[in-house]
């Protein structure tokens, strides 16, 4: 910087402020150097509100029908040709017949009566303990059921031969009485089977009032175990009501 000697001292002043401008206008129009990095991530902001439901999509193709699996229908036994027997499927193996073989008599008074017992349709001889012993018996035409139960006793005597003898219950025969036991087989029998029979007296009236049918629709005709439902005890074609034993 030059300055003029015999200048006064304003206008060297006013030179040096120009001079500083200069210089100053001429730094601004340099360069201002490197960006420097980045800085970090600020913090995630709140969630925006649900958006609004799509349109509902096309309906998917039809699926494969379900195919009936023949060897799980009720047609493979039920029906007419089928290859499997239901009546074999569903057989009982206990099926029980009996008949009176000697009618009830009175044997130096004591009530008397023997059967034939028969399960699947051989002779069964393990029917030898009593559970229930009665007479149902009618006066007038109004009958009443006793007890005989503490004054019974059985034996068997082979080929599915029973006799029941009642001691002191001569005095029924020749009454409108009927004669109904229930035996089972005693502890210790495997398979244990239990089974009704009853025998009418000579003088026995009372009248039909249903069919047989009416109880094996519930009963059947089997020998069943001592918890169940046992032979058709009554035979309903003889009797006019249902006993429960």
């Amino acid at each position: 910087m030059f300055a003029i000697v015999n200048s006064t001292t304003g206008k060297l002043a006013s030179m040096a402020m120009m001079t500083l401008l200069a210089i100053g206008f001429a730094g601004c129009s340099g360069d201002d150097g490197q960006d420097g990095a980045a800085g970090p991530a600020g913090p995630a902001g709140a969630p925006g509100a649900p958006g609004a439901p799509g349109a509902p999509g096309a309906p998917g193709a039809p699926g494969t029908p379900a195919t009936p699996i023949a060897l799980e229908s009720c047609g493979v036994c039920h029906d007419a040709g089928s290859i499997v027997a239901a009546e074999d499927q569903h057989a009982l193996d206990r099926e029980m017949t009996f008949t009176v073989v000697t009618p009830p008599a009175n044997d130096a008074g004591d009530l008397v009566v023997t059967f034939n017992i028969k399960v699947n349709g051989a002779n069964y001889d393990n029917l030898t303990d009593i559970q229930r012993s009665v007479v149902f018996n009618g006066v007038g035409g109004v009958y009443t059921a006793y007890d005989l139960r503490n004054s019974d006793a059985i034996a068997s005597l082979g080929n599915g031969n029973y006799t029941i003898r009642v001691t002191g219950a001569g005095s029924y025969i020749g009454t409108d009485s009927r004669y109904y036991f229930r035996l089972q087989s005693p502890t210790g029998v495997t398979p244990a089977r239990r089974a009704s029979v009853y025998a009418d007296d000579a003088a026995y009236l009372r009248l039909d009032l249903a069919s047989n049918q009416a109880c094996q629709n519930c009963h059947g005709t089997f020998a069943g175990g001592l918890t169940s439902h046992h032979f058709n005890p009554f035979n309903v074609a003889d009797t006019a009501s249902s006993v429960t034993s």
